[in-house]
């Protein structure tokens, strides 16, 4: 018994004794982070929470590589350093084969390691199955989740106001007399004429008084294909079918830079000939003095894995809290790939 408290630094056994046991202990190699198993055991037993102060992360495989997803996890390493929690990171994707996903819960999750899980939204049909495989696992049932710049049922979830986004890039478009737009969007598991960016396309149409059916000019991502030439196809079956096109929206800052590689290699020039936005503020296109060219939407991703950490760690703490929703804005920034048509 003087041990077990002496462990656990009960303050009822001397701080003399305390030291000889805590030598003794070293001097044997014992574990103290094996005792951690049996605590949640008594704790289930018991029907009292154990908080291990772990928290899981789903993320692609190319984190590291994408700046769109380390801006998040930069949020969310920051606000776990200071609390005090360990981050678990679970792959869940790798972005040059999108077929290769999360198959089976790792034993982490099984074990009851993982105090809450965040998640990120990789593929709408197979981010159900893990979160029902979760929901159902004993170990971890009802621990609170946070989705990140997605919306999923029975989660808290962190998102940006892509509405309010693409509302203000529409607008300085449409005021730069742009009338036919090209959007690339991926074609796979999504219902992408349903999100809020596409509402906002056809809003800022109907608010000109024009046809989001003349105006809006919509491509499919291939991802069978390359990630060089993922974009080629469209870009080009765009520029043969559609040459009134005048702006492209890209999807994101990422596949804005190789849209502008294939304007180049083709003789287009942006903006002069044609003007091209991103979506994220994540990557340049960069002039030959350095200087970042791209218009796009600035979304304030390392604030959004910030608050996604602080609203999951409420919710450990506190397991009464119910699921809350967090929007942050967006905000245009005009550089110099628009122009006046």
């Amino acid at each position: 018994m003087t041990v077990s408290r002496a462990l656990h630094h009960d303050p009822r056994v001397k701080p003399e004794t305390v030291e000889r046991i805590l030598n003794v202990a070293r001097e044997m190699g014992y574990n103290f982070s094996n005792g951690d198993r049996g605590r949640r055991l008594v704790a289930l037993r018991h029907n009292t929470r154990v908080i291990n102060h772990v928290i899981g992360v789903f993320f692609p495989r190319n984190i590291i590589h994408d700046p769109y997803f380390a801006e998040m996890f930069d949020g969310i390493m920051a606000v776990t350093a200071d609390a005090g929690y360990t981050l678990h990171v679970i792959p869940t994707i790798d972005s040059e084969a999108p077929e290769h996903l999360l198959s089976t819960l790792p034993p982490s999750l099984k074990r009851g390691d993982l105090d809450g899980a965040i998640f990120t939204q990789w593929s709408p049909p197979r981010t159900f199955q893990v979160l029902q495989q979760l929901r159902q696992e004993p170990h971890f049932g009802a621990r609170p989740l946070v989705a990140l710049m997605s919306e999923m049922a029975g989660c808290s979830s962190v998102t940006t106001d892509d509405y309010q986004g693409m509302s203000a890039l529409m607008r300085h478009l449409l005021d730069y007399g742009h009338r036919h737009f090209m959007h690339s969007y991926w074609d796979r598991n999504t219902t992408i004429t349903d999100t809020q960016r596409y509402s906002a396309m056809r809003d800022a149409c109907i608010a000109r008084e024009l046809d989001p059916v003349q105006c809006l000019h919509f491509e499919g991502i291939h991802w069978e294909q390359s990630l060089h030439h993922r974009m080629e196809l469209p870009v080009h079956r765009m520029l043969e079918t559609h040459p009134e096109v005048t702006a492209i929206i890209a999807p994101n800052d990422f596949y804005a830079r190789q849209i502008y590689t294939i304007l180049c290699r083709d003789g287009i020039r942006v903006p002069e000939d044609i003007s091209l936005v991103g979506f994220d503020d994540t990557l340049p296109i960069l002039d030959s003095a350095g200087n970042n060219i791209l218009t796009t939407v600035h979304l304030p991703l390392e604030q959004v894995g910030r608050t996604a950490t602080h609203v999951l760690i409420e919710r450990i703490e506190q397991d009464d809290l119910e699921p809350v929703q967090r929007i942050l804005p967006a905000e245009l920034v005009v550089r110099r790939s628009t122009r006046r048509v």
